[in-house]
């Protein structure tokens, strides 16, 4: 990886000089949010997370993108399919449990359609369902 690229991954997640009124980074362009954060992430373009989806994690399970995103650069094991009936999609839904860069483990779950990786949910696991996880997905 380039020493360029590993640069940018890096401001992807950081604090950025905030430019005022234009809402945007100065340091690489990118869209910040309510709260002056950059929201810039090269490595996960595909990740799509509704709006309602992205306040139901902050609010319920204290979650935000970049540590789902850290979750799948973190990931070791597989993808599982869920499968309970009333969880069933088509295409189907996947999930697996990784940790963020702070060592906070999350159970990402999502569906993989036109290309794009679409959150459903992520929160910290059960103990059943880590050793579920364990078991099926190592």
């Amino acid at each position: 990886m380039s020493k360029h690229r590993v640069f940018r991954l890096l401001l992807s997640w950081v604090w950025h000089i905030y430019s005022g009124a234009r809402r945007e980074c100065l340091t690489c362009g990118a869209l910040f949010d309510e709260r002056r954060f950059c929201i810039y992430s090269e490595s996960m373009r595909s990740l799509i997370i509704s709006t309602a989806i992205l306040e139901k994690l902050g609010n319920k399970h204290h979650v935000v993108r970049r540590e789902i995103e850290q979750c799948f650069e973190n990931r070791i094991g597989l993808f599982v399919e869920d499968p309970r009936e009333e969880h069933r999609t088509d295409p189907a839904t996947l999930w697996f449990i990784a940790p963020t860069n702070c060592n906070r483990l999350l159970k990402v779950v999502f569906v993989h359609l036109d290309g794009n990786i679409h959150i459903k949910t992520a929160f910290e696991p059960s103990p059943a369902t880590i050793a579920l996880y364990e078991a099926l997905g190592r």
